[in-house]
């Protein structure tokens, strides 16, 4: 990395230094591609959840974005888009002539997806003390055939970071919240959380991560191997630990101890 970004000199401006409550993102019953490749949302379009923690670190990178079905799975688990990627900033490259107002292509969402796992894959390496443009490389973004001087991919790569994050976080807005509280159950409702699109949903999470400030551990399950800042699968909604773990979820743990386990049996009957 050159001498003019690095993890520790990135800074956070505007919001205030704190983790972002998670917004509602925008979901739909099913969605399904036709054989030209629209993208067509069913169901009732004001059904809205938080994103999965952590989904950014664990499901988004496993994406295939030149598969199709792929993209199609993951809209349809986590999300839909319904802005066309250049009035997010970014940029399109697609001879897209859209048959009515508020259809994507598959190709559009895989466009999202790539820079969403583009930004995310940035800030793992910044943090690994890696070179940055890699992480665009492993996205599908930016061609490894065309390499530049080292210190002017590094700034490359942060101008396209910053502008693709804030082109996401663009859709989330200041706002305020408010509660009540159940007199009989006590179950507290809060009102006023933003409703957004997946790719800002995506946009918020990097956000978090950076404003957190954790370290993203492997996995140290040998057949998962995935990135994580807390381990899912022991604790209580937000009590998940976050030093001391080696596994991304108590199932890889105990995995990794069976096949410890197995190797052992075996060395002892030789």
């Amino acid at each position: 990395m050159s001498q003019l970004h690095s993890a520790e000199q990135f800074r956070i401006t505007a919001w205030p230094d704190a983790p972002l409550p998670p917004p509602l993102v925008q979901r739909a019953r099913k969605v399904s591609v036709d054989p030209k490749g629209w993208l067509r949302p069913y169901g009732d379009p004001s059904t809205w959840a938080p994103l999965p923690e952590e989904l950014v670190l664990r499901q988004l990178l496993s994406v295939r974005c030149d598969n199709a079905d792929d993209v199609v799975a993951f809209t349809t688990e986590h999300g839909i888009i319904t802005q066309p990627p250049e009035d997010l900033g970014l940029p399109c490259g697609l001879d897209i002539k859209r048959p009515r107002e508020g259809i994507l292509h598959v190709n559009e969402v895989a466009l999202y997806l790539r820079h969403a796992q583009a930004m995310t894959l940035h800030w793992i390496a910044a943090l690994d003390r890696e070179p940055v443009m890699s992480a665009w490389e492993a996205a599908g973004v930016a061609d490894p055939a065309v390499r530049m001087r080292d210190e002017v991919e590094d700034d490359t790569a942060w101008v396209w970071f910053t502008g693709v994050l804030n082109a996401g976080l663009g859709g989330l807005q200041p706002y305020v919240r408010s509660w009540t509280t159940l007199p009989l159950s006590g179950e507290r409702l809060e009102y006023g959380a933003p409703r957004v699109g997946l790719f800002t949903g995506l946009a918020a999470q990097v956000f978090n991560l950076i404003v957190e400030g954790l370290p993203v551990r492997v996995c140290a399950n040998e057949t998962c191997q995935s990135r994580f800042v807390r381990q899912s699968g022991r604790s209580r909604k937000n009590q998940q630990r976050t030093t001391g773990v080696m596994f991304c979820s108590a199932a890889c743990a105990k995995a990794q101890a069976q096949r410890e386990y197995r190797r052992r049996q075996r060395r002892e009957r030789r």
